[in-house]
């Protein structure tokens, strides 16, 4: 009983080799369309998950959305600062 060798393999059928090695990536690639992403980590819990429904429940209740976008302001002197128009018309430095 001779020992498998891929070296041997692949000098005495160079074209299989070829073949093989083209054919593969295509079939890996033609599976990229079928890809779906899920980012949102509420999608990993059952539907019925007492976590979810409450955060469904948070959701509806403050009209929260699925695309909601949070947009911060940065102030290099920092947010609570004597210079923020906010905070003098509410409180006295």
């Amino acid at each position: 009983m001779s020992k498998f060798s891929l070296v041997d393999f692949s000098i005495r059928r160079p074209s299989l080799v070829i073949w093989a090695t083209v054919a593969l990536p295509l079939l890996v690639f033609a599976q990229f369309p079928r890809i779906r992403t899920g980012t949102n980590p509420k999608n990993r819990l059952p539907q019925t998950s007492g976590v979810r429904v409450w955060n469904d429940e948070v959701d509806k209740t403050f009209g929260l959305y699925e695309d909601t976008i949070v947009v911060g302001v940065q102030n290099e002197a920092g947010v609570l600062n004597q210079d923020n128009p906010y905070l003098q018309m509410r409180y006295e430095f």
